[in-house]
């Protein structure tokens, strides 16, 4: 992206295509997105939950970071899915998406060792992420994805002070406390709601796509 980062307006999530063989299919992905950009859409995230990135080896996740950058325009505003349940594979995957083309990195917490997941762990994670990172982080609380980890209010207050950690992705409207993290954060801090909307089927996971809008800051 050229220019300064903002992070308000209207973020597609997009679904990753495959071919019959699931292999990507990289032609199909960038005509979803000439359409919506003959829309007015011009901001993007590519590999979240819907967009399978945990299906993906990471070539194919550089393949598809980069196609949808090709795609949008250096304009566009694009978020890359990033998290892994290691600290060093997150990093990783961090400059991973920086050099594809990405803009912010959005990353779930680490959840295959569940019960050692306390806030403690969790900020060193994302900590040491945020210190690594060459993009920007976004927290992207998912339980549903993340084994029922969900980030507490404090948590996210606590990573709000870090400089590298611009934002909030919450599964759901977010309940009060929550919500609260995002107007008690130590500086400006993106806390983005999301809806569901009907997009086609994957190769790999039949499920609904969703939309996004940041619409409240701290």
């Amino acid at each position: 992206m050229k220019g300064t980062l903002t992070l308000g307006g209207i973020y597609p999530p997009l679904p990753t295509f495959f071919h019959e063989d699931e292999s990507l299919d990289l032609e199909t992905l960038a005509e979803h997105i000439r359409r919506l950009r003959e829309r007015g859409i011009t901001r993007f995230v590519a590999l979240g939950s819907n967009g399978e990135a945990v299906h993906l080896d990471p070539e194919e996740r550089h393949l598809v970071i980069a196609a949808v950058r090709a795609a949008a325009g250096d304009e566009a505003q694009l978020l890359a899915g990033a998290g892994a349940n290691s600290t060093r594979e997150t990093i990783a995957l961090c400059r991973l998406a920086a050099a594809a083309g990405a803009d912010v990195a959005l990353v779930i917490p680490p959840h295959h060792y569940r019960n050692r997941m306390d806030s403690t762990a969790l900020r060193g994670h994302y900590l040491a992420v945020a210190d690594a990172s060459p993009l920007p982080v976004m927290l992207y609380n998912m339980p549903g994805n993340a084994a029922g980890i969900d980030l507490d209010a404090e948590t996210v207050i606590a990573l709000s002070a870090h400089p590298n950690i611009i934002g909030l992705k919450p599964r759901l409207p977010p309940a009060r406390a929550r919500a609260s993290s995002c107007w008690r954060a130590a500086r400006a801090f993106c806390c983005r709601r999301w809806w569901w909307g009907q997009w086609g089927p994957s190769r790999r996971w039949p499920i609904s796509r969703r939309w996004s809008v940041c619409d409240s800051w701290s």
